[in-house]
């Protein structure tokens, strides 16, 4: 019962603070066919973060004006992902499963510079959560949690961060709670598994709430101790990635 009208109260927050979606976004926004499936990304706060196909997620950085790098996920597995934008319109992106291998190409050309409607993968059931812009940071800051130190922001209904030294955290609100995908590099096996977080806007509170590996290993996940504020992370740009001569 608490639950649900939290979700309530943070669902009637939203559509205050809420306006429609703009029909144009910056950068590396909008919906972009790839050797790899379309890709659906937003550009916000310094970061993009989206989805593509019906495979995985994608979270990263901005590292100068054109280019980003960060996480994608597929399945259980997760690797690395540089993405630079060498005329309008046209990505050039490179992506590798891991820190010792050489990169493949990832390449995009934009179909739309509208930000994406729907975006299809941050439910484990594979429905769609629409997209509301709004200028809300409740969220932003660092947080203590079962699974280590949390530093968190929200955006237009994402929230995104890292944890600890283990990985990152992508959710959006179902118009319920957060649900996404977080990593954890120290695991062997699967290392990508899905969290389900209750909050409360009205408080500033992130209840926690769940989590599940892809291989079927899972619990709770407690978050406490907020502490407002801009957050950096530590876990999601890749080093040398968007270097001039391409080092990734």
């Amino acid at each position: 019962m608490r639950i649900e009208k939290l979700s309530l109260r943070l669902a009637l927050t939203l559509s205050v603070v809420c306006f429609a979606a703009g029909v144009h976004g910056a950068g590396f926004t909008g919906t972009w066919s790839s050797n790899f499936g379309e890709l659906r990304l937003h550009q916000t706060d310094g970061v993009i973060i989206g989805d593509y196909a019906d495979v995985g997620i994608l979270f990263g950085e901005l590292v100068g004006e054109n280019c980003a790098s960060g996480v994608f996920t597929n399945g259980g597995r997760f690797g690395e992902f540089s993405f630079r934008i060498v005329e309008k319109g046209e990505i050039l992106g490179r992506y590798r499963w891991s820190d010792a291998a050489p990169g493949n190409a990832w390449n995009a050309q934009q179909t739309s510079a509208s930000i994406p409607v729907n975006f299809t993968n941050f439910t484990r059931t594979g429905g769609s959560t629409v997209h509301i812009e709004n200028d809300d940071q409740a969220f932003n800051g660092a947080y203590t949690s079962s699974h280590g130190a949390l530093n968190l922001r929200g955006s237009d209904l994402f929230l995104y961060g890292d944890y600890a030294d283990r990985g990152v955290i992508a959710a959006r609100w179902n118009g319920f709670k957060f649900e996404g995908i977080f990593t954890n590099r120290n695991l062997g096996g699967a290392q990508v598994g899905w969290l389900e977080w209750s909050a409360d806007v009205l408080a500033r509170e992130i209840a926690g709430g769940s989590y599940e590996i892809y291989d079927g290993a899972g619990g709770d996940w407690q978050v406490s101790g907020f502490q407002p504020g801009d957050e950096v992370f530590n876990n999601v740009t890749v080093s040398g990635a968007c270097a001039q001569m391409w080092p990734f």
